[in-house]
């Protein structure tokens, strides 16, 4: 119940904050394509950010969060959010989506720096982006929103020949001109919204195309950097529209949220106690190691002593068999053996009273 998390190979945040990107708009806009194109280098074109929608039900409660270098700049952190498109925000599986979404913001984000409205075709405004939209506007407040967003087209090739093209039918300026016209009507708005032409399947081999998605996402990143944002503390008050289906969601899931934080501090006990038992086996090791040591002094200092005993006892007697007669020199063999089966058994209780200690 969290963001899916990415995060692009090499990413190194050396310098600053890092910004926030919030993508919204309609499946199959553009969004996770936009994604992509601004968290890697230009000349990396294999990095694919995943896609949060699920064609075959129109909606994923997963939303995505990556982060990366802006254009691939050490000097430019970002937290890219691709969030879901909603085909029908009343539906029971989006008010689990919405909860998905609101619990993955407070838990992963402070603050949203900008929300990126994507458009595939700027000639309407369909039913599912104004929904999503008003969804927003629902968790962050009119003015905080619209304070804080952009409009990037993403479906108008940039090269030089499609320029043209589009010009002698209405240009792009007139375009942009045309929707912002759209929003500002729908949406009750005063002013137009800050708006982008981002061709995110850019040839970057073309000159042409190249330079300006990079101009414009330069552009981008000035309007990301000088954004002040929307706390994301205020995300709560969307509950409020939704009414009590999604508080029981938000409830549920805040119950799931506990139960799984429970599991990984279970966890963090059952591996401390794992810790201090290896511990008390380290300690118990070392101890045996030193009885071990011990008893082999032990046994070597009873083995010498014995050595010396059995040199007094049988060396004497041999020393002086030459000068005895054969009786004498049977006694003296008797008393060797005798010794030397003492000294034995002195060594074997001595070793065993030892063992019996330790």
């Amino acid at each position: 119940m969290s963001f899916l998390f990415e995060r692009s190979q090499g990413a190194q945040h050396q310098y600053g904050e890092t910004r926030t990107l919030l993508f919204l708009g309609e499946t199959g806009s553009g969004k996770s394509a936009l994604c992509n194109a601004f968290s890697r280098p230009l000349d990396k074109l294999t990095e694919r950010f995943p896609e949060s929608s699920d064609q075959t039900i129109g909606i994923n409660t997963k939303p995505i969060m990556k982060y990366a270098n802006f254009l691939g700049s050490t000097d430019k952190p970002a937290k890219f959010i691709d969030t879901v498109g909603f085909e029908n925000t009343t539906s029971t599986m989006a008010k689990t989506a919405i909860a998905e979404l609101i619990w993955s913001l407070k838990e992963f984000c402070d603050r949203i720096h900008l929300f990126a409205i994507v458009v595939a075709s700027p000639k309407r405004i369909g039913a599912s982006l104004k929904q999503t939209i008003e969804l927003f506007v629902g968790m962050f407040g009119k003015e905080l929103f619209w304070k804080n967003a952009v409009l990037i087209f993403t479906n108008h090739q940039q090269s030089d020949e499609q320029i043209r093209r589009r010009s002698k039918r209405t240009g792009d300026e007139k375009l942009i001109l045309d929707f912002n016209s759209k929003i500002r009507s729908e949406f009750d708005l005063n002013g137009d919204v800050s708006t982008f032409i981002i061709d995110a399947h850019f040839d970057s081999t073309k000159p042409d195309e190249r330079v300006r998605f990079l101009n414009s996402a330069i552009l981008l990143y000035e309007i990301l950097l000088r954004s002040h944002g929307a706390n994301v503390s205020d995300v709560q008050r969307v509950v409020d529209i939704y009414g009590q289906g999604l508080q029981d969601e938000l409830r549920r899931q805040a119950e799931e949220l506990e139960t799984r934080r429970e599991q990984i501090r279970e966890m963090q006990r059952e591996v401390e106690e794992l810790r201090q038992q290896r511990v008390q086996n380290e300690e118990m090791c070392v101890n045996i190691r030193r009885e071990i040591e011990i008893s082999k002094e032990l046994l070597l200092g009873t083995a010498i002593g014995a050595s010396v005993i059995l040199g007094l006892v049988v060396g004497v007697p041999v020393a002086t068999a030459a000068f005895a007669s054969p009786a004498t020199n049977a006694k003296l063999a008797e008393i060797a053996t005798s010794a030397t089966l003492i000294a034995g058994k002195a060594i074997y209780k001595a070793t065993m009273d030892k063992l019996s200690l330790t």
